[in-house]
């Protein structure tokens, strides 16, 4: 009986299993936490200067139709000098919420909770392209699911902006750059002709 047992636990489809059972249990526990502001505050509360000015901007988008010629001299900000938009802010994460909010026909009445919910969203894509990526770049999935975890969390140093309410550009990126070292790997393992 211990010899079967041995030969289960030992296996790469137990191993593999085991890995993604505890995967998931990683991803729903840092969601949960990345929710907690949501559940105790609610989604009508944006953290700090840098969120409002991203509802401002997806009001703008909203409103405008994606109209950016009103973006190069805002005095709203910074007043009385202004401040370019173009120049000074990533616009993708408002761009974003507007195309989600049309797409879903949630109105203007919603962007400020898409916005809360999308660091929460891009978190859960940053672990998971963290995972296939460490798992394809090293071949095993032990360290796919160790690097998604300190991912999950480790947020003080690096993803202090990736909790509800408060939709830090951070995480947006490295959830990007976390596919695209995957892809890149998966495309150095291809044989071509």
């Amino acid at each position: 009986m211990s010899n079967r047992f041995k030969k289960i636990i030992t296996s790469n489809k137990f191993q593999s299993i085991l890995t993604y059972v505890v995967f998931v249990i990683v991803v729903i526990f840092s969601t949960y936490l990345r929710l907690l502001p949501a559940i105790n505050y609610g989604l009508k509360y944006l953290n700090e200067a840098d969120p409002w000015e991203r509802y401002w901007l997806s009001l703008y988008f909203y409103n405008h139709l994606f109209n950016f010629d009103g973006l190069k001299h805002v005095t709203f900000w910074w007043y009385p000098i202004g401040r370019n938009f173009l120049k000074t802010e990533y616009l993708g994460m408002s761009i974003l919420t507007v195309i989600i909010s049309k797409i879903l026909g949630l109105g203007q009445s919603k962007l400020i909770e898409i916005l809360g919910l999308l660091p929460v969203a891009f978190s859960i894509i940053a672990m998971l392209g963290v995972f296939f990526a460490v798992s394809k770049i090293t071949g095993s999935k032990i360290s796919g699911l160790i690097s998604a975890s300190v991912i999950g969390f480790y947020p003080i140093i690096l993803f202090d902006q990736t909790f509800a309410n408060f939709p830090g550009k951070r995480i947006f990126g490295f959830a990007l750059i976390s596919w695209f070292l995957y892809f890149f790997a998966s495309s150095l393992n291809e044989k071509y002709p």
